[in-house]
């Protein structure tokens, strides 16, 4: 994943929550501190891919593929996807983009997904 897409690690004495919208690769220093931590409980990143041509940004979500080594690497005992709901574009963006979408039903056909996903609703709030 590109540098600047930010993940974040919510702990407290018996929990880790991980936060990555977008997706995340650790490097092995990052991935040491996180099993310092608790352990992770959950994970809330994206299941699905969005490519944009390079000059708009390259990769923005990594996929399903790059979910998996983040459930592998975190050891997470529960997983939600986050930041997969519809995209707003319009212009060029929507024509020159690639994207794939995940469902439930793909998740359920892949062995280390299936038995981590958390299927919980929620709401999409705009201001």
């Amino acid at each position: 994943m590109p540098p600047f897409f930010d993940a974040y690690a919510l702990y407290d004495d018996h929990q880790t929550i991980f936060l990555a919208p977008h997706g995340y690769s650790f490097n092995t220093r990052q991935l040491t501190e996180l099993h310092k931590l608790p352990p992770v409980t959950l994970l809330l990143a994206s299941a699905n891919y969005l490519r944009l041509p390079f000059f708009l940004g390259g990769k923005i979500m990594a996929g399903i593929s790059a979910l998996e080594q983040l459930v592998r690497d975190t050891g997470t005992s529960k997983f939600a996807t986050s930041h997969d709901g519809d995209k707003q574009a319009t212009g060029l963006v929507p024509l020159l983009s690639r994207e794939i979408r995940y469902t439930p039903a793909d998740f359920r056909e892949r062995e280390l997904l299936a038995e981590r996903y958390w299927e919980v609703g929620y709401e999409e709030v705009a201001f």
